[in-house]
């Protein structure tokens, strides 16, 4: 064992490897839809109790989706600074970390789009499964 932290890139790889189901992701996005509009009603009706209400719609569906359907405990409950580092760096760039020594950026991954592209593919199963059930 080493004393050494291990390196961001590491610790991405790890945190896009807990996000993998696609439920998950789904109440990831929820939950982001949720936080924005709060924090619309906040600055539109002046509402501090949306403001307020606003982290934990940001937060709660996405700690679900992950003792729910990842099967895991969510990364910002034991490195919370790390879990925002991971957010924000996949938020900014839409794409994970590069590997080491590699300055070509990964492949995509967390971004809105992504995300909204992976609830139209689930959704379209879903109703292709539902056409066959029928038949």
């Amino acid at each position: 064992m080493t004393d050494r932290p291990e390196s961001f890139a590491t610790f991405y790889a790890g945190y896009l490897a807990e996000h993998r189901h696609a439920a998950n992701r789904l109440l990831h996005l929820l939950a982001k839809v949720a936080a924005l509009a709060a924090v619309a009603v906040a600055a539109w009706r002046g509402s501090v109790l949306a403001l307020l209400v606003s982290p934990v719609l940001a937060v709660a569906p996405c700690w679900l989706g992950h003792l729910l359907f990842e099967r895991n405990r969510p990364t910002a409950w034991s490195r919370p600074s790390a879990s925002m580092l991971g957010y924000v760096v996949g938020r900014l760039t839409g794409r994970s970390a590069a590997r080491r020594g590699d300055s070509r950026p990964g492949r995509p991954y967390y971004s809105v789009l992504a995300d909204l592209t992976m609830c139209r593919d689930m959704l379209v199963r879903r109703g292709a499964a539902r056409r066959a059930a029928r038949e």
